[in-house]
Formats: C-alpha cells, structure tokens, sequence
C-alpha cells in the first residue's frame, strides 16, 4: 500500500509533472481539502495553467474543496465518541453529496480532515448498501481511528468468493484497537460466508458479532461453526455483545 501523501513526491516526481513540483513543496494530500481549484490556479504563471489543469483533473479533484460533513445539520453525527454514518455512505460517485451521501472511497480523506481521530470509539456503517469491494476502504477509515473499539457494518451487501479467504474484514477484526466488528445481515454472514467464518482464529471469532440476537439460541448457526471450541467462543461472545448494547 502506498502511504506517500506529500503531493510533490507522489505525483510530480521524475514525470512530465515535475514542473509543478515547485508549487506543492511541503503539502500533503489532506491539505487539499481546504483549497478549491481556483485556489491552486491564482498564482500559476500562464505557461504552467494547461500542464496544472491536467494534473489537477488527473489526479487532485477528489482530494479539492472537500465539504465539511458536519456543516448541514443532522446530515453526520458525532456524539460522545459515536459517529453515526448509518444511511449516509454510497459507493458509487463523490455526487452523492448532493442528496445527503458521502462516497465510500472518501470517507479516511473527509474524516481525517475534519474529525479528532482519537476521541472516535465507534463508526456505525449500517445499512449502505457496502459491497465486499468496498471493505478497503473501511479498513483505511478505521485504521486511521486509534480509539474505535466498535464497527458496525450490519446489513449492508457484504458478500464472499471462497478463494478470497484473506479480505478485508478480516483485516479489520485484526485491527489490535478494535473490540468488536459487526456483520450480521450480510451474505458474508451466512452459509455463503461459511468458508471465511471457518477460517478465522479464536482472536478473530472474539470480536466478530455476525448473528442477530434472536437467532442466537436457535443455534442454528452451528451447522457453519462447526468445531465445538469455536462454537462457545462466537456464542459467549455474542453474549457479552448483546448485554452491552
């Protein structure tokens, strides 16, 4: 993963960009966030208008003039470590702004930008209609946030192909800051999941709730969790899950 997010070295080195290099010394990909394309131009001699119009179109659009999430009311909430983006996140164009959505491969680079990092203890994510694909940037969001102990990713469109055991929702619960991560109501969290639940270790399985409470005692999720040991880990553990909530 490249985690390179000073402009000049990222973009503008040893390529037909290199001009422009001059004009991002010291800035990082965040700091776009405060600038609108009007404020990269001003101060752009005429020779250098073309090449920077390219380059900004190329690869700086989606990081320019980011909305304040918090500016409209009621649009995100962020209270006493809880932030609520439940129905708010698409993963489709950055144009969802418009109708009250954010999209799901800006959320680090908006967060990161407007939010203290450390005072956020949960992210609820439900209902997005969030696809496998885009558990990447989930996993980028929430390991920017040093203190979030819980994710909640339930109903959403979580599904899984067997050959892809090592995804990224497994990257997420081994996150060492994360207690719990929940996924119940996704296809991932059932029979068609079962490769992936079987696959994961004790330390995993302690922090993933992928059972709805009142399916829990039918125990009819043991025909997917199979081994005696790992059954009383996911039932015990959903047990202290659901007293806590």
């Amino acid at each position: 993963m490249d985690t390179n997010s000073k402009i000049a070295d990222k973009f503008c080195k040893e390529n037909r960009f290199a001009p422009l290099a001059k004009y991002f010394q010291g800035m990082e990909l965040n700091d776009l966030a405060w600038f609108t394309q009007d404020d990269l131009y001003r101060h752009i001699p005429d020779d250098d208008k073309l090449l920077m119009h390219v380059f900004i179109s190329r690869f700086l659009l989606s990081y320019i003039n980011l909305p304040d999430p918090f500016a409209v009311p009621g649009l995100f909430k962020f209270e006493n470590g809880h932030l609520d983006l439940s129905k708010k996140v698409r993963n489709i164009s950055y144009l969802e702004w418009e109708s009250g959505c954010l999209s799901v491969d800006k959320l680090k680079t908006v967060f990161t930008a407007t939010l203290p990092l450390e005072e956020v203890t949960s992210v609820d994510l439900s209902e997005n209609i969030l696809s496998k694909e885009d558990m990447h940037h989930i996993f980028d969001l929430i390991s920017a946030l040093p203190n979030c102990h819980t994710v909640d990713l339930s109903r959403n469109s979580i599904a899984y192909l067997e050959e892809e055991i090592d995804n990224d929702v497994k990257k997420i619960l081994e996150l060492d800051h994360v207690r719990y991560v929940i996924i119940s109501s996704n296809r991932l969290a059932s029979l068609e999941g079962a490769v992936f639940l079987r696959s994961l270790n004790d330390k995993s399985l302690c922090k993933l709730i992928f059972i709805a409470q009142q399916w829990l005692e039918c125990g009819r999720w043991k025909y997917i969790i199979k081994d005696e040991t790992k059954q009383k880990i996911v039932y015990e553990t959903h047990l202290q899950y659901f007293e806590r909530t």
